[in-house]
């Protein structure tokens, strides 16, 4: 299974201290971040395909630059991105990642890829992708309390209180991105699970799976 991961913040599919990944090229395991690991293991969950049978793509760029922020929360670059040339490298699946932020943006969004050369899965946490890694409170290192229901806090939240959690054990960017990954590594997604955004994420990717492998 090859996806393509386009997520809108630089922390969910980085590892930092290393280039932006070659577009359509196959991405070495230490170029997989916090997004490519959990989606990964959820392809696992809700199909027969391992999670170490799942490559990832170097996504499409905009020009000569990675694709970043506001970029995909415009229609005319989201469908640029998915519409890949036909090759022996065009991915099975696009997966595109992008905070709530209060804005209810999942119906918006995936009205605009019903009809791209990649099937793409829109997964919209709310309000943050960090609300899902700090969802199970024992996979994430540090101490300080965290919320029952991560998916209920104020945007930016979910991250304040990922940072504090990670800042004193971590010398720079480049550890805690790598302790963002270990969580997604080692998350239980039963828990994530009950998360609503996190639920609806994980339906459209099994369907989607359910059309690519029968």
């Amino acid at each position: 299974m090859r996806i393509v991961l386009y997520a809108e913040g630089a922390a969910e599919d980085a590892v930092g201290g290393s280039p932006p990944p070659t577009p359509r090229e196959i991405l070495r395991p230490e170029e997989l971040g916090a997004a490519h690991v959990l989606v990964s293991r959820m392809v696992e969950r809700n199909s027969k395909i391992p999670a170490a049978a799942v490559q990832f793509v170097g996504p499409l760029r905009l020009g000569i630059r990675p694709v970043r922020g506001g970029d995909l929360l415009r229609e005319k670059n989201v469908r640029r991105l998915l519409s890949w040339p036909p090759s022996d490298r065009l991915p099975d699946l696009a997966v595109l990642l992008i905070d709530d932020d209060g804005k209810k943006r999942r119906n918006e969004i995936s009205a605009w890829v019903r009809d791209v050369t990649v099937e793409a899965v829109v997964a919209v946490p709310v309000q943050e992708f960090e609300a899902w890694l700090i969802a199970d409170v024992e996979a994430v290192p540090g101490t300080g309390e965290l919320p029952a229901h991560p998916e209920s806090l104020a945007p930016g939240r979910a991250k304040e209180l990922l940072r504090n959690r990670l800042t004193p054990g971590c010398a720079n960017v480049v550890d805690i991105l790598k302790a963002r990954t270990e969580i997604a590594r080692r998350a239980d997604l039963a828990r994530l699970a009950k998360l609503p955004a996190f639920t609806a994420f994980e339906s459209d990717l099994r369907s989607a799976l359910n059309r690519r492998t029968g």
